[in-house]
């Protein structure tokens, strides 16, 4: 029987329009299908762009720059300042160099709109004379050394005027950072060669009033919080300084030049010691590069070892993990203090289950990693409530066939959309909804209902969880029942209705606005898109 690999192309895009409308950023997971899914995803995303995506979560830094290039050639171009300066210096650029090959072209205009720094307030006010350094940076990004010499080479005298070896604007960082992250080794060497500084730290999104600590010295009773910034979804070109672009480019001849003193980021500074932590995503090798180059050692470091490991962990380093694990700075079961705003840290094995890689989390139980923590950190999660928000199936299963406790697994995971987890658990422990005077049931079901996923609310309705039932315990509704919390709320028309469907008996439907939806992961959640919630 032929499959949807036989559609014509023009078919086979119909149906991923409405597939990505659907299920939106999702879609991203589904690109290993086959060639002709992810070009068609990535169509449907980046050039047809059927749905306005503001989910970072899903999206890598390579797609939001196909996105933002595709946008900067339309009339949105017009209202949003970003938008305009990737479409000003391609333009440039294009009559600078002669460049006619197409393809080419689309590379160089797709690296510009993947550096360029997106969050810029469209109601701050554009400078003129930020052009010339805007222009400064898509030559270092695109790697062209005669332009970039160029326009340095016409510059104004004056040593505040732009555009400037050490200049940046709210829109790219400096130019040694963007060349080092990008890993053009010539425009490296020409820009320290014509005064570049090493050790200016800077982002180009903090552009004026730029206070991060990465800059100050190190002060060990902090422990790892000064460590924290993180450029996951961002290109290493965007990153504080040219060092740690190097490092998360990989590019090791430019990290040696980085390296030597007359060049080299002081031990002192906290920057460099982000940088090394952000080796721990490389190898071994260059994190011994980097401690040589200071004549130091990971023991003169406390905390640095934690966040190198979970460095390591996410980024799938087992060699690093087991470096340090031998020099004994750190335990495979510490944990490192999270926030509110970041509720993802814990352990080693929490970040492995988060990210749902099970080969990981066996290397790391091998070596005496703990399945559940007795005493956790303030907003730190158990592996498996991480696992289970992250809609990772099988991690939750290796967990579950180690003791950890479903129940915490179920409401994480129904506040977080992940229909497949909650399915797991409920036929796996097809008690569970009535666990603690069904309780855990109820509660899961309010969760779901707090971010409008009604596939998980219709599911746990059907596996048991009663509407009517009172909360048996202190929880902040003891003695209600679910339909009194739901008649106190203004959950929209379109949710009531469903919840009506379902045989919840509440009264006026209609006229019930949604004033103030949810957010998950960046998406405001409304009828359209209560479904991109979950990983699958």
């Amino acid at each position: 029987m032929p499959g949807l690999q036989s559609c014509p192309r023009e078919i086979l895009d119909i149906i991923i329009d409405h597939l990505v409308i659907i299920i939106g950023p999702r879609a991203v997971f589904l690109r290993p299908v086959s060639r002709a899914f992810d070009s068609s995803i990535l169509d449907a995303l980046c050039v047809r762009q059927v749905i306005d995506i503001t989910d970072m979560y899903y999206i890598s830094s390579a797609i939001r720059g196909r996105i933002a290039e595709v946008k900067s050639r339309s009339a949105e171009a017009a209202h949003l300042h970003y938008l305009s300066v990737i479409a000003n210096v391609n333009q440039k650029l294009d009559a600078m160099t002669g460049e006619t090959d197409e393809e080419l072209l689309k590379q160089r205009h797709e690296a510009v709109a993947e550096t360029v720094y997106h969050g810029i307030s469209p109601y701050r006010a554009y400078d003129a004379k930020w052009e010339a350094q805007n222009l400064l940076s898509g030559a270092v990004i695109i790697g062209n050394l005669p332009i970039v010499k160029s326009i340095l080479a016409g510059r104004p005298e004056s040593s505040d005027s732009l555009p400037d070896v050490n200049g940046a604007t709210p829109y790219f960082g400096r130019p040694l950072a963007l060349a080092a992250g990008w890993g053009h080794v010539e425009i490296v060497r020409y820009l320290l060669d014509s005064g570049a500084r090493s050790d200016t730290i800077c982002g180009c999104h903090i552009f004026q009033g730029y206070s991060v600590t990465a800059g100050e010295d190190w002060d060990p009773k902090c422990g790892s919080s000064l460590l924290d910034a993180q450029f996951e979804i961002n290109h290493p070109a965007t990153a504080p300084s040219a060092l740690r672009a190097a490092v998360l480019g990989g590019y090791r001849h430019i990290v040696r030049t980085l390296l030597l003193p007359e060049y080299r980021i002081s031990a002192s500074k906290v920057e460099y010691l982000a940088a090394i932590a952000a080796a721990a995503r490389v190898d071994v090798d260059l994190i011994q590069i980097m401690f040589e180059a200071i004549g130091k050692s990971l023991s003169d470091y406390p905390w640095l070892g934690l966040k190198m490991m979970l460095n390591a962990v996410e980024y799938d380093r087992k060699d690093v993990v087991q470096m340090i694990l031998d020099k004994g700075v750190v335990y495979v079961n510490t944990a490192a203090w999270g926030s509110i705003s970041v509720p993802m840290y814990g352990t080693a094995l929490q970040v492995a289950a988060r990210m749902g890689n099970t080969k990981m989390m066996r290397f790391l139980l091998e070596r005496g990693a703990c399945v559940s923590l007795d005493v956790k950190p303030k907003w730190a999660l158990q592996p498996i409530e991480s696992a289970a928000r992250c809609g990772q199936v099988e991690a939750v299963e290796l967990l579950l066939d180690l003791g950890a406790d479903p129940a915490t697994a179920l409401g994480h995971a129904a506040d977080n959309g992940q229909i497949r987890v909650v399915k797991l658990l409920l036929d796996r422990y097809p008690d569970l909804v009535r666990s603690e005077g069904g309780d855990v049931g109820r509660l899961a079901l309010l969760r779901a209902l707090s971010i409008r996923n009604l596939a998980v609310v219709t599911l746990l309705a059907q596996r048991g969880v009663s509407f009517i039932e009172r909360f048996q315990h202190g929880l902040g509704y003891y003695n209600r029942s679910l339909t009194d919390v739901i008649e106190e709320r203004t959950w929209g028309t379109w949710v009531r209705k469903h919840l009506i469907s379902l045989g919840v008996e509440i009264t006026d439907c209609d006229g019930h606005e949604d004033l103030y939806p949810p957010r998950l992961r960046g998406i405001k959640v409304r009828e359209c898109t209560w479904q991109w919630a979950g990983r699958y």
